[in-house]
């Protein structure tokens, strides 16, 4: 099965932010290629976030500049891994690129 991975700055919040839509609109485009989807975040969970197990999003509360995310990514081995935002593919991208090999 494939596995998409979204590295998020903050938990998804539908009803809070266009952001949160939009997020949800990825996870219906993959889910719809049939990948098996997990979201990692290091934010704090806010009562405002969307509860993903209940539309089958693993996730995973990782935290930052910790090499405990290099054991995770590793293991899992995404076909694909997505930044929601420019910061996190600063903090995380280099970690994906030497533990997941093309």
């Amino acid at each position: 099965m494939n596995h998409l991975v979204i590295l998020g700055a903050v938990w998804p919040e539908p009803n809070s932010t266009a952001a949160g839509i939009e997020c949800c609109k990825i996870f219906t485009l993959f889910k719809s290629k049939a990948m098996k989807l997990h979201f990692y975040c290091s934010a704090s969970k806010s009562s405002f976030r969307l509860i993903l197990s209940q539309i089958s999003v693993k996730t995973k509360a990782i935290q930052l500049n910790d090499s405990s995310f290099d054991d995770e990514i590793a293991a899992l081995n995404p076909n694909v891994v997505l930044f929601d935002r420019f910061m996190i593919e600063e903090q995380y991208g280099w970690r994906v690129m030497e533990n997941c090999p093309i």
